[in-house]
């Protein structure tokens, strides 16, 4: 697949990020809260600091939404940015987070990157060209509903309660 250089440069924004990451997973963590069940890291703003830097050098017009420090500038297309997705998971040395990265065209989400470092994958797509996972095409699942599946969900303040959730089961 021809990738778009948005794409070849959310990689690899991604990529230099979560090796941070995964190189510091064990390491000492600077931990400020935010608000009930949501919390920051010094890696978390790490990774952000990275992640803008490396799309800012080949982007330098494109506005941006990140989690850790907002939204700068203004124009058609935005990188949104969440340097550490699933920072309670790093900060209690779960496996299950990486580095998720979007653009956004006229509104449209037109391509996307979620690097897990732990698991070395690399999940990606754009609009028109599919979605990959270590570059091997991946499609949606055939089934309708949830028998039979899986998931996980988290819950915060933010998301509901057990509940809330509960009530569509």
């Amino acid at each position: 697949m021809k990738q778009s250089k948005e794409l070849e440069v959310a990689i690899e924004a991604s990529k230099k990020a979560g090796w941070l990451q995964l190189s510091r997973l064990n390491g000492k963590l600077d931990v400020q809260s935010k608000g009930l069940k949501d919390f920051v890291t010094d890696i978390d703003k790490e990774s952000e600091k990275i992640i803008l830097g490396h799309l800012g050098k080949s982007f330098p017009s494109y506005a941006v939404l990140a989690e850790e420090s907002g939204e700068k500038g203004n124009g058609e297309c935005k990188w949104l940015v969440d340097p550490l997705d699933g920072t309670h998971n790093y900060m209690t040395r779960l496996p299950s987070f990486g580095v998720s990265i979007a653009l956004e065209r006229k509104g449209e989400i037109i391509l996307g990157v979620i690097f897990l470092p732990c698991f070395n994958e690399m999940l990606f797509a754009e609009k028109g060209k599919g979605a990959f996972l270590n570059k091997k095409r991946i499609f949606v699942s055939k089934k309708a509903g949830l028998e039979g599946s899986s998931g996980s969900l988290s819950f915060t303040p933010k998301t509901g309660t057990i509940a809330e959730y509960s009530r569509f089961y």
